[in-house]
């Protein structure tokens, strides 16, 4: 086929376009054509992990981290903003420093970021603001003011990080004044200001914060009730006893003393009596205290403030009960109005004296494990633990003993404790393996014990040993027992297991005695000496425990020879002192008829003596006129029995009030 011109540059054009896409596919040519990517995605995230508490006046700061693959700008927001605290919307940025107003916590914090499109949510927090010790206060007040002596305390303010503080005070005396920019309290009270001012209480504070001072007492009295010399003191009876409820001061000592008796109203008894020191006749409360009559087997429950007749205390039978029932009121403030008593081979308790047939419970019958005893007892001066819950009794029946002389014959010694129901005992057989073998020496039997008690916080048993022992000093009968477990009164274990640990020798002979504390709470024993005719005071534990390592604080001769010692039970707040009560029918001596409180230290550093009162008694060889007494278990009250001179012609009780913190007066100290 002829093909014209034309038809042959036409199909020249058409070749020549197909060559060029061949070699445009084979990549023959730079030339691209222009063809759209896919749109890449924009991410937006938010973290972080902020601190959940911090104190107050401690900075936070907080900037969460976020991811965002765009350009936009981005914009931080939030939600229940702490008040304390700022917000930098460009940042994210949340700081503040929380006062001591601030404490709490601020809950539901969120924050969110956004560039105008997408957002991203922080997950919820919340801080909390905690109190922190950034200021205190310290110091002691003094609870004694002296009449027309100035009075003065500052609390001791630690403020490190300069807050602003302010004080407050609740129960100002009104003698004082108070200083709000530096909590000093001062004032000079006056004679018509004497008394007791409770609850005194000094706080510091920066806005919602409030720091206190444990609350104090202060007690405004007369410098005359201390009388440190040894001059003699005569007491002024007046032309007639003082009448139930009277109240007359010493003129010497300033000792008020209130007569809370009347025996003619006590049906049966002559008399009323404080029967012995080694326990209190208040109860925990100072609410009401126990009068005893005459006869042994009366007693009285008395309103100290009334002098009302509460009751008169019997037993399960209905029978009265008095001292040879051994009655102690419940040591500790748990039970106030409770009593204790034993009856035969039984402890009771009365646990509320105002309704004492609906409270009466017996608490254990020792019949069971004794079966041929007939009488649990202390012999009437011991007394339990501080807190009641230890008791130590002797079981005994009656007998003869080497002499034909019918008596209490010792079965066993006892420890009960009545919160475990727990019985320990040491029976005659326990010492067969000992030098003290009891078959061979009889010695229960010949050498009854003086009396059996519990150490104030429980920590033994101890067994006094009788008046015979005394003659081992001067070679008399029981001189073999020299230097054994039953050479005057010791402490033995609880559980009475002398082979784990041995007796530790307290005393020398069965003297009066009583406890004392040390100021660091560790029960000390006082007794006379009849062998070194000291007065001593010896640690019952402890790396200073024992005999050996006895405190002789002063000499028999220092009181006068011709004078009788009793020793009270003192309370753990009233500490390195000790309570005395002298008897004496040579009104002569200085010492005699009255009550003394007496430094715990050796004779040697000279002891303070702190002459309280004469006992306003007359003694002439009577046990009852030795004008027994015993102080409370706050140590501030002393209760006596008293014949007043003789001018009664019988006995009443009376009491001393002393200033409640009397051992911190700067004049005994």
């Amino acid at each position: 086929m002829i093909l014209n011109g034309f038809e042959l540059r036409g199909k020249m054009k058409i070749l020549i376009f197909l060559i060029s896409l061949f070699f445009i596919g084979c990549g023959g040519s730079s030339d691209k054509p222009d063809i759209p990517s896919p749109k890449k995605e924009i991410t937006l995230t938010i973290a972080g992990s902020p601190k959940i508490s911090i104190g107050f006046n401690e900075y936070f700061n907080f900037t969460p981290s976020v991811s965002y693959s765009g350009k936009e700008q981005l914009i931080f927001s939030i939600q229940n903003q702490p008040p304390w605290s700022s917000f930098d919307p460009s940042t994210g940025l949340l700081s503040g420093t929380p006062t001591c107003t601030w404490l709490g916590s601020y809950s539901d914090i969120k924050i969110q970021v956004s560039d105008g499109k997408l957002s991203s949510k922080l997950s919820t927090f919340s801080i909390v603001v905690i109190e922190q010790s950034l200021f205190s206060i310290s110091g002691s007040p003094t609870k004694t003011s002296n009449v027309d002596k100035e009075y003065k305390f500052t609390p001791i303010l630690e403020n490190p990080q300069k807050l602003i503080i302010n004080f407050l005070i609740e129960n100002k005396p009104e003698w004082m004044s108070f200083n709000k920019a530096t909590g000093e309290l001062t004032g000079t009270a006056r004679t018509n200001n004497k008394g007791l001012y409770r609850g005194v209480k000094i706080m510091a504070y920066c806005g919602d914060i409030i720091i206190a001072l444990p609350s104090f007492d202060v007690e405004v009295v007369s410098l005359s009730n201390f009388v440190m010399t040894n001059e003699h003191i005569e007491p002024d009876y007046g032309n007639s006893p003082p009448t139930k409820g009277e109240t007359r001061v010493d003129p010497v000592t300033g000792a008020h003393i209130t007569r809370l008796t009347d025996a003619s109203e006590l049906t049966g008894s002559n008399d009323a009596f404080i029967v012995y020191s080694r326990y209190s006749p208040e109860n925990s409360l100072g609410e009401y205290f126990l009068a005893f009559g005459g006869n042994s087997t009366s007693c009285w429950v008395i309103n100290r403030k009334t002098g009302e007749i509460v009751t008169d205390l019997t037993d399960q039978a209905g029978k009265s009960i008095g001292e040879r029932h051994e009655i102690r009121w419940h040591g500790t403030t748990e039970h106030p109005n409770r009593v204790y008593y034993i009856s035969g081979m039984q402890f009771w308790m009365i646990n509320d004296i105002t309704q004492q047939n609906q409270t009466r419970q017996l608490i254990k019958d020792f019949s069971q494990e004794f079966p041929q005893s007939t009488k649990i007892y202390n012999d009437v001066e011991g007394d339990s633990s501080n807190d009641s819950d230890h008791w130590a009794w002797m079981v005994v029946h009656y007998g003869e003993n080497e002499k034909g002389v019918k008596t209490y014959l010792v079965d066993a010694f006892v420890h009960y404790q009545i919160s475990t129901n727990k019985t320990h005992r040491l029976i005659p057989s326990a010492l067969s393996n000992t030098s003290l073998d009891i078959e061979k020496n009889r010695m229960f039997f010949s050498y009854r014990p003086n009396m059996i008690e519990m150490s104030p916080l429980g920590n033994g048993v101890v067994i006094h040993m009788g008046r015979k022992w005394d003659d081992v000093a001067y070679g008399g009968k029981g001189k073999q027992y020299i230097n054994t477990w039953f050479d005057g009164p010791h402490l033995w274990p609880v559980d009475f297991n002398y082979q784990k640990k041995d007796p530790v020798k307290i005393s020398i002979g069965a003297t009066h005695s009583g406890w004392s504390f040390d100021d660091k709470g560790q029960e000390l024993f006082i007794s006379q000496n009849n062998r070194t005719d000291k007065l001593d005071a010896i640690y019952s534990q402890g790396i200073n425990k024992g005999y050996d390592n006895r405190i002789e604080v002063y000499s028999h001769t220092n009181f006068g020879w011709a004078m009788g010692f009793h020793y009270g039970k003192m309370p753990r707040d009233k500490p390195n002192w000790l309570f005395m009560s002298t008897y004496s029918n040579d009104d002569s001596l200085w010492a005699s008829n009255q009550f003394m409180m007496i430094e715990i230290n050796s004779k040697t550093d000279n002891p303070k003596i702190w002459r309280i009162s004469p006992a306003y008694n007359e003694f002439s060889g009577d046990y009852r006129d030795e004008a027994p007494a015993a102080i409370n278990m706050q140590g501030n009250r002393i209760y006596f029995s008293s014949n007043w001179g003789g001018i009664l012609g019988h006995r009443e009780v009376f009491f001393i009030q002393l200033p409640n913190q009397w051992h911190e007066n700067s004049l005994l100290n």
